[in-house]
């Protein structure tokens, strides 16, 4: 797609075309794309006419994306800008390549490319495009900043648990979440494998109760300290969490059954893996959470069953994948 952008973030350009780059390390290819490019064009950049190509990598995980802008020589011509998308930085070149060279073979007719000297070219360079470290016009002009988007995905999880039930329990979470590079925000749903629980002062081994725990909350979580590029991510995590904490009376001649509400915030760290090439990636995360109300599951005159502990312990292993 093309898109008009104001003419008053038109640069003073120099009297010939120029490339300019900005992006993360690890997809600093701007050498690459210019050898690329005039390959195609089968001339030095500089002597096809007078345009300012400007390519500011947005990020490179799960895809690589890239905003393109191009501009002419005078201030009639208006800036056209373009959002290019590739699996990873490799091809995200080879495209910005091919968008760049067939707008340049149709802006510019063949009578007129080839007509600025090598000599004009050295008298006038032009600014390289970095000022400190951020992308910056060809006359030091800082375009518009470009708003990250966030990635969705899904998730799938194993989880375990100590505390919450009568004895170490198992569940499997479903999880849906948006990411940012430094941020993620999710929701998860968890269903932890039923538990029975033995009254410890009962003589009858089947008198106590059937425990089940179903939960869902909302986890933020944040990576200030790793490289949101890069295949390794550690996180650290907040969360809350609502859910049904039910049971039902064994062993005794009259069963009931009994409900109570568990609301609990959580705090975890977390690691995850990108695996290389694909939108999937692999995660650990432990952590406690603290139940609050805590009510007591009791048979009648018998004693308690069950009550959750004041801080209960989690770990999960899982894997997502982005849905974009």
């Amino acid at each position: 797609m093309a898109l008009a952008v104001p003419v008053a973030w038109l640069p003073s350009l120099a009297a010939a075309s120029d490339l300019s780059w900005a992006g993360p390390v690890e997809c600093a290819e701007r050498e690459q794309l210019l050898f690329q490019i005039e390959r195609a064009l089968v001339a030095p950049l500089a002597e096809t006419g007078r345009f300012q190509l400007q390519v500011h990598v947005e990020r490179v995980a799960p895809e690589a994306r890239a905003i393109l802008r191009i501009a002419g020589d005078t201030a009639d011509v208006e800036v056209k800008q373009r959002l290019l998308v590739a699996p990873d930085c490799e091809t995200l070149v080879d495209t910005l390549a091919v968008a760049i060279a067939l707008a340049i073979e149709a802006a510019v007719p063949p009578s007129v490319a080839n007509v600025v000297a090598p000599s004009e070219v050295a008298a006038q360079p032009l600014d390289s495009g970095i000022s400190n470290g951020h992308w910056v016009g060809a006359a030091g002009v800082e375009p518009e900043p470009v708003r990250p988007v966030p990635v969705p995905r899904g998730s799938a999880w194993l989880v375990g648990d100590t505390g919450s039930l009568p004895g170490p329990a198992l569940g499997v979470g479903l999880g849906f979440d948006l990411g940012w590079p430094r941020l993620q925000i999710g929701v998860l749903a968890t269903l932890w494998l039923e538990q029975h629980a033995q009254l410890a002062s009962s003589s009858a081994g089947a008198v106590g109760g059937d425990l089940r725990l179903l939960t869902a909350g909302i986890v933020g979580c944040t990576n200030p300290l790793s490289n949101p590029a890069g295949p390794l991510l550690l996180s650290l995590c907040v969360g809350w969490e609502m859910g049904r904490l039910s049971g039902r009376g064994t062993g005794i001649t009259a069963p009931r059954d009994a409900q109570a509400l568990w609301a609990a915030p959580s705090l975890q760290a977390g690691l995850s893996w990108r695996l290389p090439e694909t939108r999937l990636s692999v995660g650990a995360r432990v952590g406690v959470a603290t139940p609050l109300g805590r009510e007591e599951f009791v048979l009648d005159r018998l004693g308690t069953v069950h009550q959750p502990a004041s801080l209960v312990g989690r770990a999960a292993l899982g894997m997502n994948v982005a849905l974009e």
